[in-house]
C-alpha cells in the first residue's frame, strides 16, 4: 500500500512542476505579444476616438438646430455666413488638436466646404496628406425644395434683362447671361455641369441645329429647362422636333406649320391657375387670375402630350369665337415631370421642363404698354419658382472629415 501511495505522490509532484513551467511560458509569450501589438491597439483606439468625435460633432449640430441654420444661410445665398457659423459650431465641440473639413452637398460643386480657417488650399492639402482621417455622414432631417440655382440664361431683349434682374433679386443664384449663340452653345456643350437650369424666357432667334441638339442633350443628362415666349415659334423646323417632345408637347400635324396664335383679344387679360399641386403654383389658389397683357402679345395653341407626367397648371379658359381648342384647357403653363420617357425614341429625360406659353418678360416689364404691365409680381414669382424649385424633395448629405493635426499657418 505504501509503495503505491509513494508512486502516486511522485506523479502528482511532477505534474505540478510541469503546469508551473507551462504557466511561466504562457506569461512570457503573452507579454511579448502585448508588446508587439501595443502600437496596433493604440492605433485602433485612436481611430475610434476620432470617429466618435466626428459623429458627436454632427449629432450636436443637428440636435441644437445649428445645422438647419447653416443650411438656411446657404439657401439664402450667404455662403460666408454659413461657413462662419459652421466653423464656430465645430470649433466648440471638437478638441483643439482635431482639424476638420465639413462638406454640405456632393459632387465636384457642393453647396459648402468648411475648414478651420479660410485658407482652403492649405487645409485641403493637410486633409489629403493626413495619415488618418475619420468620416461621419448625415442627411438633413428636413425636406428641402429650394436649391441654390446655377442658371444659364438666354436674354436677347432689354426687357428680358430687366425681368431677369427682378427674378434673380435676393436669391443668391449664380446666373450666366448671354445672347451670343456660340457662347451659349459652348456653355451647354462643355460646361453644362456648371448649371442646373437653363432659362430662355423668350428667344427671338432660330437656334442652330447644334444648339438645339445641345439643349436636348442637356435635359437628357439631368439639366432643367424653363422656356417661354416665342422660343418654340422661332424654333419650329424639323431638327427641333425633339425639343418640342421633351417639353411635353405634340408636334402639329404635317402641313399645319407653326402653332396657331392669337393676339388682340381683350378676354385674355389674365391667366387662370388650374393646379396648385405643382411647386410653381403652390403659392396660389385654384381659380386665381394672373394679369396678362394679352391684347398686346401672342398666345399659342400648344397640344400637350397625353401623359400623366405632363400637367397644364395654368391657362386661358376663354376660347375665342370660331376656334376649337382641344384638349381643353387651353395650355398656358405646362409643367413636365422628371423621368419622362419618349417610347419611340427609347429615351428617358431625368430632369423636368417648364413651358410658359406667353411673352413672359414683355408682359411683366414692358413700359410702353398703353396700360401698366399686368401681373408683374406674379410673373416674377412664377418664373422664380420654376427656376429655383427642384422636382421633388431633396435630401442634402453632410459629411464631416476629422484628423489630428496642427493649425495650418
Amino acid at each position: 500500500m505504501r509503495a503505491g501511495f509513494n508512486r502516486d505522490r511522485k506523479g502528482f509532484v511532477f505534474s505540478l512542476d510541469a503546469c508551473l513551467s507551462l504557466l511561466i511560458v504562457m506569461i512570457v509569450v503573452a507579454g511579448v505579444a502585448r508588446v508587439g501589438e501595443a502600437g496596433l491597439i493604440y492605433g485602433q483606439h485612436g481611430y475610434l476616438r476620432l470617429q466618435r468625435y466626428a459623429n458627436d460633432a454632427l449629432e450636436t449640430m443637428l440636435l441644437t438646430n445649428s445645422m438647419d441654420n447653416v443650411i438656411d444661410l446657404v439657401i439664402e445665398g450667404d455662403n460666408k455666413g454659413a461657413e462662419d457659423l459652421a466653423r464656430a459650431e465645430l470649433q466648440k465641440v471638437l478638441p483643439g488638436e482635431v482639424q476638420f473639413k465639413l462638406v454640405i452637398g456632393e459632387g465636384p460643386n457642393p453647396y459648402l466646404r468648411v475648414y478651420p480657417s479660410d485658407d482652403e488650399a492649405r487645409w485641403e492639402n493637410a486633409f489629403r496628406t493626413s495619415a488618418e482621417v475619420a468620416v461621419a455622414t448625415r442627411i438633413t432631417p428636413r425636406l428641402r425644395k429650394v436649391v441654390t440655382a446655377r442658371v444659364l440664361a438666354w436674354l436677347d431683349d432689354p426687357l428680358d434683362e430687366v425681368f431677369m434682374d427682378e427674378v434673380e433679386l435676393g436669391t443668391g443664384w449664380y446666373v450666366k447671361r448671354t445672347n451670343d449663340e456660340l457662347e451659349f452653345s459652348d456653355e451647354l456643350k462643355f460646361r453644362s455641369e456648371n448649371y442646373n437650369v437653363v432659362f430662355i424666357p423668350d428667344a427671338e432667334v432660330q437656334f442652330s441645329a447644334t444648339t438645339v441638339s445641345s439643349l436636348v442633350t442637356y435635359n437628357l443628362f439631368g439639366g432643367k429647362l424653363v422656356v417661354g415666349g416665342d422660343t418654340l415659334k422661332n424654333n419650329d423646323t424639323g431638327f427641333c422636333d425633339v425639343l418640342w417632345l421633351l417639353l411635353g408637347l405634340q408636334r402639329p400635324p404635317a402641313g399645319w406649320g407653326k402653332p396657331r396664335s392669337l393676339i388682340g383679344q381683350p378676354e385674355f387679360n389674365y391667366m387662370r391657375i388650374f393646379d396648385t399641386t405643382d411647386n410653381i403654383t403652390a403659392d396660389y389658389t385654384v381659380g386665381d387670375n394672373i394679369g396678362y397683357s394679352g391684347e398686346n402679345y401672342y398666345q399659342y395653341v400648344y397640344k400637350p402630350f397625353p401623359s400623366p407626367k405632363v400637367h397644364v397648371i395654368a391657362g386661358w379658359d376663354n376660347v375665342p369665337s370660331g376656334w376649337t381648342i382641344t384638349p381643353s384647357p387651353w395650355a398656358g403653363i405646362i409643367s413636365r415631370d422628371a423621368d419622362y420617357k419618349i417610347p419611340w425614341l427609347g429615351w428617358t429625360f431625368p430632369a423636368p421642363t417648364v413651358l410658359f406659353n406667353m411673352r413672359l418678360a414683355q408682359s411683366a416689364m414692358d413700359p410702353d404698354l398703353a396700360k401698366q404691365p399686368k401681373g408683374t409680381s406674379d410673373w416674377i414669382n412664377l418664373a422664380r419658382r420654376a427656376i429655383g424649385y427642384v422636382w421633388g424633395p431633396e435630401f442634402t448629405p453632410m459629411t464631416l472629415y476629422v484628423w489630428r493635426g496642427q493649425e495650418v499657418g
